[in-house]
């Protein structure tokens, strides 16, 4: 089979389709059938909720508990030690296809399961459980390597939806098996035929997805001693490298939480409702009405999933996840006082509805907070271990408050406040870098005596709007920029034989492109790093020798698609590091020196170290003329933009924009963003398709403008048109009329 290309319509469509070929086992197992099943077998027996086993009497649903809880802390162990050796070999197709087979053979082995012969049982139970999450392992961490950013929201979600619809079908067709069936021997035997029938469907529809996928990003070494401990040193890695990602360091705190909660109603909440709801009282058959509720789970999940997914692309995924885990909180408290077959129906559809959003959302999450890595499997490891000991503790919890108290009611308390937990831990995560950022970045650093360094502004702006351009996600390469010098052709994002390098997170880094301007008494440079980072360092004066970093008109700031890193501490204003200039060659234009320094993140604790920074022969220029205009109205005094500063920016395989930061003579900045695909017309601003930013020096915060932007022309390197906006900054709105801009990218 010919490698398909990431992205590619046929690649996504297989990757989604494991989906619908191993959900028929946490539907079929898990949730519907052998719970009922389970609870049968103690029914016909005639003994009692509880067995002797592993010499004591244990009680049945706190049994099948702590032996989900072995099998997930045997994952836990398991997941990162395989992890890490598929990706060393080259080959995590056929980890997962082996995991895959051990799921389905386990689950046709629970066919000739006994009360009398128990732990045969347990044990196809248990290897179940292994053979689903252990290929979760790498079916999941194949997500960023076959979707981009902009496409693993909805794929994600397509592929639970998929699940959902196949394992809905299987279970109608058992559910039929069973109704038809005449009595409880015949019931009986109708549901160890769906076992069957669900290793047969995960076995048989996964080969559409082992036939598309490739077969890793390894290397195809062997394996040996030492290799069998790497996925354990590649955890260990994932961890300390989570140190300087602040969004993703918290966003799995949040997830270890509440996805404790999530996995243990899913697991749960059938020998729950067979249990604790009166199904007798009110008439209904408990065995029936228990499929029935999941059921009508997998169908509205459907739905749940289709609208946390739409939800997420316009009020974000972290938003989105927040009132998930409110709902979910409701949810977990209200079910203390549910007792009828009516509730219990009720509160199904209620979860069916949250239930796919939360995983199919923090999947994506997740993805889309990993730095840019080849070693994806390594970092989705990290997520199945805070998942699977998450599991481990909630199902331990709910097993033990089962076996002590006689009742699972009161675990359902403790879930609802693993909710709360997750969802004020989810809070803390720093908002989403964007343009918004480029503002934050401003504010920190800007300081009211040193306003005679306002002009490099819209450089910088520009450098970071290339950067953080869309949604950030994934890496963002600056085409070009207008950039003219008088005195000669040197283009300085283009530099010839010039390097910017510096070590920081245990690696050396070398800048990909730079812009460096010496002009009114100001060193600035700009360089653009591999993976969409970038530095931008600001020094009052124009000579070499050493820049003290404590001054206030001094400092470098560093940015990436997740966080950004200032000189200064954001607490106390202090600074620790040097810049110094050793050349400045005024025949060639080109400018050399060192710098070290210590970044600050907003967290006081998130620090990165900057080491053995240095940049050789950098081309600069010393003026920016571009004849680019930007003039408005703005609350009825005008405005001319008189130094103007433009690039083509594109956003890891999305589209490209042409932006343009216009500062007028006092100090205020009007940024426009165009999306280069349009045509001539008018939009709403806003985006995909054009933003206006505006900032003054005195208010704060850059604003992102609403309104609407007229296109009169457009081409592959010049647009020009008009615009009326409005935007608030800290309570005061400015109107902005009468806008022109005619300018090349």
């Amino acid at each position: 089979m010919a490698h398909l290309p990431k992205g590619d319509k046929k690649l996504l469509n297989a990757w989604a389709f494991y989906d619908w070929a191993n959900s028929v086992y946490p539907l079929t197992i898990s949730s519907a059938v052998f719970p009922v099943f389970y609870t049968l077998l103690y029914s016909i027996r005639g003994e009692g909720d509880y067995i002797t086993v592993f010499g004591m009497e244990m009680k049945n649903s706190a049994l099948i508990s702590f032996t989900s809880a072995a099998a997930f802390l045997v994952i836990s162990f398991m997941s990162p030690l395989l992890s890490g050796v598929a990706d060393y070999v080259g080959n995590k197709k056929a980890f997962m296809r082996f995991f895959c087979y051990l799921g389905a053979l386990s689950c046709i082995g629970l066919y000739w399961f006994d009360l009398n012969m128990i732990y045969p049982g347990l044990l196809c139970y248990f290897m179940g459980l292994i053979g689903f999450w252990g290929s979760l392992v790498f079916y999941n961490s194949y997500l960023p390597d076959i979707a981009f950013p902009e496409q693993q929201d909805a794929i994600s979600a397509k592929g639970y939806s998929l699940g959902y619809i196949g394992s809905v079908l299987l279970l109608i067709v058992n559910l039929a098996l069973i109704l038809m069936a005449d009595g409880e021997a015949e019931a009986e035997q109708a549901m160890r035929l769906s076992f069957v029938m669900v290793g047969v469907w995960w076995i048989g529809f996964s080969q559409y997805t082992y036939r598309y996928l490739p077969k890793g990003a390894g290397a195809g070494h062997k394996v040996n001693g030492a290799v069998l401990l790497n996925g354990f040193r590649e955890l260990q890695k994932v961890g300390k490298a989570l140190s300087g990602n602040i969004r993703l360091r918290r966003f799995l705190g949040g997830f270890f939480v509440y996805s404790m909660a999530v996995q243990t109603v899913m697991l749960a909440a059938t020998y729950f409702g067979a249990q604790e709801i009166e199904w007798k009282k009110y008439g209904a058959d408990p065995s029936m009405g228990l499929i029935v509720c999941i059921l009508v789970i997998q169908l509205v999940a459907v739905l749940g999933a289709y609208m946390t997914s739409k939800a997420s692309a316009r009020f974000g995924n972290i938003p989105v996840l927040v009132v998930i885990n409110a709902f979910w909180m409701c949810l977990c408290a209200t079910m203390y006082f549910v007792t009828t077959p009516n509730q219990f129906y009720i509160m199904a559809a209620l979860v069916g509805i949250v239930m796919g959003g939360v995983q199919s959302l923090s999947r994506s999450t997740y993805s889309k907070f990993l730095p840019e890595t080849d070693d994806t499997a390594s970092y989705f490891s990290f997520y199945d271990v805070a998942e699977k000991i998450g599991i481990v503790l909630g199902m331990s919890v709910y097993g033990v408050i089962d076996q002590y108290t006689g009742s699972p009611r009161f675990a359902t308390v403790f879930l609802a406040s693993f909710f709360l937990i997750g969802l004020l831990l989810l809070l803390r995560i720093p908002a989403q870098t964007s343009s918004k950022t480029v503002n934050s970045v401003y504010l920190a650093l800007h300081k009211p005596d040193s306003m005679k360094n306002m002009k490099w502004f819209p450089l910088v702006f520009v450098l970071f709007s290339s950067l953080f351009l869309v949604s950030c996600e994934g890496e963002i390469e600056p085409i070009g920029s207008q950039t003219t010098d008088p005195t000669g052709p040197i283009d300085p994002t283009n530099p010839t034989g010039g390097v910017f390098k510096v070590d920081y997170n245990g690696a050396t880094r070398t800048a990909t492109s730079t812009v460096v301007y010496l002009s009114g008494g100001n060193i600035n440079i700009s360089a653009l790093m591999p993976g969409g980072a970038g530095f931008s360092f600001v020094f009052d004066g124009n000579a070499t020798g050493s820049y003290d970093l404590d001054d206030e008109n001094n400092w470098i700031v560093f940015g990436t698609s997740l966080a950004f890193y200032s000189s200064s501490n954001f607490t106390t204003g202090l600074s620790s590091g040097n810049f110094t200039v050793t050349e400045i060659d005024e025949t060639n234009k080109t400018i050399s020196g060192t710098f070290h320094f210590v970044g600050y993140g907003e967290d006081e604790t998130d620090i990165i170290e900057f080491t053995n920074g240095s940049f050789t022969d950098l081309p600069y220029v010393t003026e920016n003329p571009t004849g680019d205009v930007v003039t408005a109205t703005i609350n009825g005094q005008p405005y001319e933009g008189v130094d103007t500063t433009t690039a083509l920016a594109s956003a890891g395989g999305g589209p490209e924009y042409a932006i343009i930061n216009s500062e007028s003579v006092d100090s205020t900045v009007l940024n426009i963003q165009i999306k280069t695909s349009l045509v001539p017309g008018t939009y709403a601003l806003g985006m995909p398709d054009a933003v206006i930013s505006y900032n003054t020096v005195n208010d704060g915060f850059p604003e992102d403008a609403t309104g609407s932007i007229t296109i009169t022309s457009i081409s592959a390197n010049h647009v020009s048109g008009t615009f009326t906006a409005t935007v608030s900054i800290d309570g005061t709105d400015y109107q902005i009329t009468n806008g022109v801009f005619d300018f090349s990218f």
